[in-house]
């Protein structure tokens, strides 16, 4: 939550959500954000959700929250050594955006490197990630993204409309200012996955991780 609005305040567009404390939190929060929401567990001890079965999609009306909460409760209790911190209650991004992955990563002699790749669950499995020290501009940002294997996909596959290339490159650019002026703060950033659109439409942060330095 308080990295998402940190983001937020550097002008990006992130989700709209809620931490719910309570199953009747979780319905109020749900209602006000509309239907269908994201609902997922909170534990500072679980960084990523979906490996551990605490993330809840679809949720469509206030019986499904309520039993999304008790269940998503349980199963945070059910690990050991991990702390409930609630369940957070997000807006359910539709269509049929590309996931990319927008990062950061503190390095000793050059600064912060800001790093570009493919995202959600497939950063991971691809590895295929484009970097270069902070801050870079949009059309630095552009010759990113045409360095990953995937750079194809922006141009539309299949009968798909084009992705929105420009929106991602300025939100890199952005973003690659935002590290830049709080390098002495910030060790490491994670976004990810980063919904972009068709062409047009822009992109938006769906989830965040940021870790601290310890000085």
């Amino acid at each position: 939550m308080k990295v998402k609005k940190l983001i937020k305040n550097h002008s990006m567009l992130v989700t709209k959500e809620n931490l719910a404390l309570s199953e009747e939190e979780a319905t109020e929060f749900a209602k006000k954000i509309g239907y269908p929401v994201v609902m997922k567990g909170m534990s500072p001890q679980v960084l990523h959700k979906t490996d551990e079965g605490i993330v809840c999609l679809n949720i469509e009306n206030e019986h499904e929250v309520a039993q999304s909460y008790r269940y998503l409760k349980s199963k945070i209790n059910g690990i050991p050594g991990v702390q409930f911190d609630g369940v957070l209650i997000q807006e359910m991004l539709t269509g049929d955006p590309l996931e990319m992955y927008i990062g950061a990563k503190k390095d000793p002699v050059f600064g912060q490197i800001v790093l570009v790749g493919m995202g959600g669950i497939y950063i991971e499995i691809f590895k295929d990630v484009s970097m270069r020290k902070a801050p870079v501009s949009p059309e630095e940002a552009k010759h990113m993204v045409n360095q990953l294997q995937v750079n194809e996909l922006f141009k539309g596959v299949r009968g798909k409309r084009p992705y929105d290339l420009q929106a991602l490159c300025q939100l890199i650019s952005k973003f690659s200012y935002f590290i830049y002026t709080t390098e002495d703060q910030i060790q490491e950033v994670d976004l990810n996955p980063v919904m972009v659109y068709q062409d047009g439409e822009g992109v938006v942060i769906a989830d965040a991780l940021i870790t601290l330095t310890n000085t």
